[in-house]
């Protein structure tokens, strides 16, 4: 209580993934209050859902708009019973976060792209910011989408002018104890109608592992984080990575979104101690790209690395100005 009992116990689940552009709103990953209860998955008592928050005046923040799938939260059983992982006590069925949209509203942007857990990636119109409205939904069969994986926990907005996105999931048990869900590359061109175009290939590991397949390796085993939405430079159509646990950093060559195809990796020693539970699960946890530079950085459970990779070409290693970022008016205003 802070030291005075009379102080307000704040309820809800707090924040856990948010995006800010320097902008007008601030789009946070939250359950304001104790309503948002039913989550099927046993890691989060909470589910959460969209808040946007004009942060135009930063000295007076304020909640404009709080979206969430109807059945979320207590009074809502009916919408509830109707879901498909009505009861199932393993689906992730929070947003996982955050909403992205790739062009401020303040700026004409009209769309928001959401990794929703097994509800899919959601497509909002933004154009009354205080209303965001459901306009699209990608889904695939159950069985990408119910288990303790998040089935989407990130939307990368990079090639929207590619007409795509790509969605990732996030494994939580380690060895291969769930069902292995696909990164997929996502068709939104029609933001009611989004429609799968392919899924990331499965990494392999290298020929001397000793090891036939990651499964066989310890930790957890599934992507985690495509490069970050900011950066500097502007973000390569043809080529990305992704942060994949024990299977280190995995690189595609998605020139041909119909046939993605791995063209790097980068598997750094593995921290932890097998006698210590959780201690191993991250090898690599985010991947952060000076697209500008052609410098890939990795954060890992033994440090954090710097990484080059013919596909995207020669590296500079000395410092430069940036002089375009990876978003539209993105750090505008700023050195």
């Amino acid at each position: 209580d802070g030291g005075d009992p009379k102080r307000k116990v704040q309820a809800g689940s707090g924040t856990h993934r948010n995006y800010y552009d320097g902008g007008d709103y601030a789009y946070l990953d939250t359950a304001p209050d104790d309503s948002f209860v039913n989550m099927e998955s046993p890691i989060r008592w909470h589910g959460n859902g969209i808040m946007v928050v004009d942060v135009s005046d930063p000295a007076n923040p304020k909640q404009v708009a709080m979206w969430w799938v109807p059945g979320q939260r207590t009074g809502e059983e009916a919408q509830y019973k109707a879901w498909r992982e009505y009861g199932d006590k393993v689906s992730f069925t929070s947003l996982h976060g955050p909403m992205y949209a790739p062009k401020k509203v303040e700026d004409g942007g009209k769309l928001g792209y959401s990794a929703y857990g097994s509800f899919g990636m959601l497509i909002h119109d933004l154009s009354d910011i205080r209303n965001p409205r459901l306009v699209g939904r990608f889904t695939p069969d159950t069985k990408y989408t119910r288990g303790t994986v998040i089935a989407f926990h990130t939307i990368d907005v990079a090639r929207l002018d590619r007409g795509f996105v790509i969605t990732n999931p996030e494994t939580l048990s380690p060895d291969c104890n769930e069902t292995y869900v696909p990164s997929w590359i996502v068709d939104v061109r029609d933001p009611a109608a989004p429609r799968a175009i392919s899924r990331l290939p499965v990494p392999t590991p290298p020929r001397e592992a000793p090891y036939k397949t990651f499964c066989d390796k310890r930790g957890r085993f599934g992507p985690h984080n495509p490069p970050h939405i900011k950066a500097p430079g502007k973000p390569d159509p043809n080529f990305t990575c992704y942060a994949h646990f024990n299977a280190g950093l995995q690189c595609y060559d998605i020139r041909d979104p119909k046939k993605p195809r791995i063209v790097a990796y980068f598997i750094p020693p593995q921290g932890g101690e097998l006698d210590k539970w959780n201690s191993y699960n991250r090898t690599v946890d985010s991947v952060f790209i000076e697209w500008d530079r052609k410098i890939i950085w990795i954060g890992t459970d033994t440090g954090l690395y710097a990484l080059e990779a013919p596909a995207l070409g020669k590296p500079i290693t000395v410092p430069m100005p940036v002089k375009e970022w990876s978003l539209p008016g993105l750090n505008a205003g700023h050195p």
